[in-house]
């Protein structure tokens, strides 16, 4: 006989960081190269620029990671540790899927890295 985890009901803030996870992993957004969001295209560039342009880029990162951060259970550090890892999974999974021509592929590497995030999350 196979169980079925039970999970509670997701607050507002799990609803809020589901949402970004699924958003920023979907294939819309994969296929979309005008109006995304702005870690995913981003990243590279940046790091080679000057300290201004860091610093305003930086605050969209914190604010992804802090709404996985309130969205999730467990310690501190654990919810820490946690919403870093997911928000590394979201860009760089959809980093990955969109430098790539192989579709499949690119198509797996946004699956796993959207199913290892919630699987995380525990939301």
């Amino acid at each position: 006989m196979k169980t079925e985890k039970i999970r509670k009901p997701m607050d507002r803030n799990g609803q809020v960081a589901d949402k970004i996870v699924r958003d920023y992993l979907s294939v819309e957004d994969h296929e979309e190269t005008g109006d995304t969001f702005p870690m995913i295209g981003l990243p590279n560039d940046i790091s080679r620029t000057d300290r201004a342009v860091r610093q305003a880029f930086e605050p969209a990162l914190k604010l992804m990671i802090q709404s996985f951060e309130q969205a999730a259970n467990g310690s501190t550090q654990t919810r820490r540790t946690n919403a870093l890892a997911i928000a590394a999974l979201c860009v760089r999974g959809m980093v990955l899927s969109r430098s790539i021509e192989d579709r499949k592929l690119a198509d797996e590497l946004r699956g796993a890295a959207k199913a290892a995030a919630l699987e995380l999350a525990k939301w």
